[in-house]
């Protein structure tokens, strides 16, 4: 599957959590991207196409606060893929992006998933971040 209809389905995304607990070191802590319940079958598929992608490969993800006060751009980079995996112009909640600082300021294991799959679709991310860009 192509990058941009990855980024074109995974775009639908209508809200952004963290799940899992870091304080507990056997349990790594995720950035869960939530979606409603309309075409799960194409998530899942865009998601796992994704993930193969980016087998073997550093992942990187970057989290940008835009110029309006709650939205943010969501980045997946990685060298296996021409262009970064955009997911532009989602509501954060504050509390949420605190708790992803706080993640990011504790963790150094973090997932990256979906919340419409039952299996153990996750990606895992080497670097995340949370910036102004």
């Amino acid at each position: 599957m192509d990058r941009l209809i990855i980024e074109t389905i995974l775009a639908d995304v209508d809200e952004i959590l963290v799940s899992g607990d870091y304080s507990n070191t056997d349990e790594n802590p995720c950035i869960l991207l939530g979606y409603k319940a309309s075409n799960i079958d194409q998530i899942i598929h865009a998601f796992a196409a994704l993930k193969k992608l980016l087998a073997n490969h550093k992942v990187s993800l970057v989290i940008c606060k835009t110029m309006i006060s709650g939205m943010y751009d969501i980045e997946i980079v990685s060298e296996a893929l021409d262009e970064p995996v955009r997911i532009n112009n989602k509501v954060i909640e504050h509390r949420v992006v605190h708790e992803i600082e706080r993640l990011l300021g504790q963790s150094s294991e973090i997932k990256l998933a979906i919340n419409v799959s039952q299996e153990a679709n996750w990606i895992h991310v080497d670097e995340a971040s949370l910036r102004v860009c």
